[in-house]
């Protein structure tokens, strides 16, 4: 079967002869080094995407060695430098490097092949910068987590717990580094059980985890999370492209600034969850973390905001996003 849909991709790029690659290099549990490539082309008039490979690497992981490995499998199913648009990493230096790097290298091949930065982990760069407090509510919402994640039977007594206190749900979402994009969900599901977590905690006996959970404040730091890594997350979907992604950069930009207004002003609608609790005890914090948001956005982002593009570069950006939107 695997055979069959490899196939069946390789004969619909070859029709339409152009593709765009997006490369990403991890480790996984065993210690080996994988390569993971997804590919996009035109089929049917439409954007396609699908995974290409998966390789193995070699002992060294240097950009030379990520070429050779996807270069044999380009060549093994016929597809050419020549036909390759564009290539989409990460910002590491095996795949940036200025004289040794993957892109480069590959870029000799075709120097008509333009780099983009992954927008998802340029997001996952600016989501996070938390500051020292909120990094620390985050933290014990790591070890709670771990607590139940290693310990099969206390999520089993948990459970029953929750369903004894006519909770809607009986499970924490487990919290995982790599996928951050859903942080939001897990910290909303984190924020609805305190109750359910505390009384589990004061049966158990844990009392640094007590602690957190019955303090107001580390509670509102908490319904913060939830709400903005909630906002975070909507920065990603399915089917992005660098002009949906580029709206919703330019769109979170705007939130933050409309937000630090009217947090000023005493508006806390934007965020629900704290808007429920005392505000005035993380006004400071939260406003402080929304101007840092700002800060490394705009840093990260710069050449995508139309805030800092000239007038001709945004002339020329809304008739290429009109021109694309009219298809």
């Amino acid at each position: 079967m695997s055979g069959d849909i490899e196939c069946n991709i390789k004969s619909k790029i070859l029709k339409h002869k152009l593709f765009a690659l997006q490369v990403d290099e991890s480790t996984d549990i065993t210690g080996k080094s994988q390569l993971l490539v997804f590919v996009r082309f035109i089929n049917d008039e439409a954007i396609v995407e699908d995974v290409l490979c998966c390789k193995e690497l070699p002992e060294t992981r240097k950009g030379q060695d990520v070429f050779d490995v996807l270069n044999s499998y380009l060549e093994y199913c016929g597809l050419n430098w020549k036909n390759c648009v564009g290539i989409c990493t990460d910002g590491v230096p095996v795949m940036t490097r200025c004289l040794k790097g993957f892109v480069l290298i590959a870029q000799k091949q075709n120097p008509n092949i333009i780099h983009t930065h992954c927008f998802i982990h340029r997001e996952a760069l600016v989501a996070k910068n938390l500051g020292p407090e909120l990094k620390s509510a985050l933290d014990i919402v790591v070890k709670i987590d771990n607590y139940f994640k290693i310990r099969p039977l206390k999520c089993r007594q948990f459970a029953k717990l929750c369903v004894g206190m006519e909770a809607d749900r009986s499970t924490l979402i487990q919290l995982t580094e790599i996928r951050w994009l859903s942080r939001g969900k897990v910290m909303s599901r984190f924020y609805e059980f305190r109750e359910e977590l505390l009384t589990f905690c004061l049966q158990e006996n844990l009392k640094d985890f007590v602690e957190c959970l019955s303090d107001d404040h580390w509670c509102s730091k908490l319904a913060y999370l939830a709400n903005i890594f909630h906002e975070l997350s909507l920065m990603q979907g399915r089917n992005e492209n660098i002009l949906s992604s580029t709206d919703k950069i330019n769109a979170f930009q705007k939130k933050l600034t409309i937000w630090e207004k009217r947090i000023a002003a005493g508006n806390w609608e934007m965020f629900p969850s704290v808007l429920k609790r005392n505000c005035q005890e993380t006004e400071l914090l939260i406003l402080n973390h929304l101007h840092t948001l700002l800060k490394i956005l705009t840093n990260i982002f710069h050449q995508y905001l139309l805030t800092s593009m000239t007038g001709l570069e945004t002339h020329l950006w809304n008739l290429s996003h009109l021109k694309n939107s009219s298809h």
